[in-house]
């Protein structure tokens, strides 16, 4: 039965449990592997009720509450129940205990910002934290709420018309990854909830899709694509914790394989580190031929990335044409360009040197003087989709066709701003074109840079991230791939580069992770030199410094994201977790 057209994400959450209540939507695997439990639409309502009651007693509608989970199907339930009785639900990562100053400096970021009337939680989880009250000001003068000891058995009453949220109710804030800056919460509306969430059913996740997820669940594709739009679109979604899958990427695929998953999504390095560590003998145990979308997503997309997993996994039964470059971010709800072509992602070839000056200048074969980017499919067509202008930053003018500029985005989907921030919002929702006044749409600058090409966006990189050296344009990430092939020892997708001051000229400086298994010990100060060379040889700069750090200590965000103005800035304060070798030249 097809649903009606809902207003927001609890109106159709009402309708599929009216018309299909035992119905699963939700089923999370324990270790990555054993199912623990699952939700039918039925058991989310009920729960959902139970949280919302114990809510109403505690705060008001628009008053903030943290939510702080372990990954699994409590948080789901917090969420919905958030949503339920009006209450902007704050999802936010628990501390981790192998970075706790990192991650408590994040939570105490989050916390100030949003200054909570409720902290959510599993008991155990909270009476860890306790002592975290009096470290917290924002923390302790919130009410604490173990949501895991309620009974979802209770009867709670439908909820009265008037008592459900509106399309301009905030329905969370969604904070940023802060790759670039503090974070900041984005404020989501149910509509924008809503829109999204019909934008993506047409070009991402389908009705009747199975999709297999480790992604944290509680920040974009991962709550969005995974938690709530299952349930406005009507597909399953099978969750496992990022920590299982880290330990044993092979856990992914085999889930994807034993439920005949049609969807799966992650970023770049997810399926780079399968294709590196899932073994052949492993390979030939699953089958991926069911898969019609593997969405790539959160950070650039590489082209060997692409043809590595693809030509691994072909005996699996993968299809290249299911991998689905998406571009995205918070300030948008979550999704704003790619669509479902079947089709392999397009490869566009490109002049490094013109486009190191902001020119499109495509070419047909790639050489050592190009660069390969991946275009994120067709732009979606559908009357939630976003208008997309690439604009010169400088000027604000609109740019011609074959440059490079800010990709600014406009529609329903874009959020009402920054939770309390009204200069940050201005500065960063409210821009307009120049010279454009009829129709006179306002454009959220995304800070991210690209160009359109034959229907297409492609994304170049971060505008306060790009590296200019003797007057020209580099990409870091760019150099990062080219520095991590430059000997066996490093990691892929494990480094950072970022512009450094040396004899009085702007030089580039990289930070990269050391492979975690290595065949005994590399003469370290050789790794550093072919990095320079190969840099040198590609793009023509010069590296001041190359510091080599132990695996799994470059500094990213909690979506994944590289963040580079950090590593730069723990590079010259010396705090970052080099390679054991005190005495070596850096």
């Amino acid at each position: 039965m097809t649903p009606p057209l809902a207003k927001t994400l609890i109106e159709r959450l009402f309708w599929r449990n009216e018309h299909a209540p035992d119905e699963f939507v939700f089923a999370y695997l324990e270790d990555g592997e054993r199912e623990a439990g699952r939700l039918t639409y039925g058991e989310l309502t009920r729960s959902a009720r139970a949280v919302a009651a114990a809510l109403k007693q505690h705060a008001r509608p628009g008053d903030r509450a943290i939510l702080l989970y372990p990954s699994g199907l409590d948080f789901i339930v917090a969420f919905f129940g958030c949503l339920l009785a009006r209450i902007v639900a704050v999802p936010t990562y628990p501390p981790d205990p192998s970075r706790l100053a990192r991650s408590l400096e994040r939570l105490a970021s989050v916390t100030d910002d949003a200054e909570p009337a409720l902290v959510l939680g599993p008991r155990s989880l909270l009476e860890a934290m306790s002592p975290l009250r009096d470290a917290f000001a924002s923390l302790g003068a919130a009410r604490w709420l173990e949501t895991d000891t309620l009974s979802a058995a209770e009867d709670h009453a439908s909820p009265s018309p008037a008592d459900l949220p509106r399309p301009e109710d905030i329905a969370f804030l969604q904070y940023t990854s802060g790759s670039t800056s503090a974070p900041r919460g984005v404020a989501i509306t149910h509509g924008n909830l809503v829109a999204n969430a019909i934008l993506a059913s047409d070009s991402l996740f389908l009705a009747g899709a199975t999709v297999v997820s480790w992604l944290p669940l509680y920040h974009d594709m991962g709550l969005m694509g995974c938690i709530l739009y299952p349930v406005f679109t009507g597909y399953r979604s099978i969750l496992m914790s990022p920590v299982d899958f880290l330990r044993r990427p092979v856990r992914w695929l085999r889930a994807i394989s034993n439920y005949r998953a049609t969807t799966t999504v992650a970023p770049d390095f997810a399926f780079a580190l399968c294709t590196r560590r899932v073994r052949a003998e492993e390979r030939r145990t699953l089958d991926l031929s069911a898969l019609r979308v593997a969405i790539n997503g959160a950070e650039p997309v590489r082209p060997e990335t692409i043809a590595g997993f693809s030509s691994a996994f072909a005996e699996a039964g993968f299809d290249e044409s299911a991998f689905l470059p998406a571009y995205g971010l918070a300030e948008s709800t979550l999704y704003v360009a790619g669509g479902c072509a079947r089709r392999p992602p397009t490869r566009l070839h490109l002049d490094a040197k013109a486009l190191s000056a902001g020119d499109v200048a495509p070419v047909r074969e790639a050489s050592a003087s190009t660069c390969t980017l991946i275009g994120c499919n067709r732009l979606p067509d559908a009357p939630h989709a976003p208008r997309i202008a690439i604009v010169d930053p400088a000027t604000h003018a609109r740019c011609p066709p074959g440059r490079v500029g800010e990709i600014w985005v406009s529609g329903t989907s874009v959020a009402s701003g920054y939770f309390e921030r009204k200069d940050a919002t201005r500065e960063t929702f409210g821009a307009r074109i120049q010279g454009e006044t009829h129709p006179a749409y306002a454009y959220l600058r995304t800070g991210d840079l690209g160009f359109l090409h034959e229907g297409e966006l492609f994304v170049s990189g971060r505008a306060k991230d790009v590296i200019i050296v003797h007057g020209a344009c580099h990409y870091p990430q760019d150099i990062e791939r080219t520095a991590e092939a430059a000997h066996p020892a490093l990691r892929s997708g494990g480094s950072a580069a970022f512009s450094l001051e040396a004899q009085g000229e702007e030089q580039v400086g990289i930070v990269l992770e050391i492979a975690r298994e290595l065949d005994g010990a590399p003469d370290w100060e050789s790794v550093r030199a072919a990095v320079r060379e190969a840099v040198l040889e590609r793009h023509g700069i010069p590296v001041a410094a190359v510091a080599l750090l132990q695996p799994s200590t470059l500094l990213k965000t909690s979506s994944g994201k590289v963040q580079r103005r950090a590593c730069k800035e723990a590079f010259a304060k010396g705090t970052l977790e080099l390679v054991p070798e005190p005495d070596a030249p850096r």
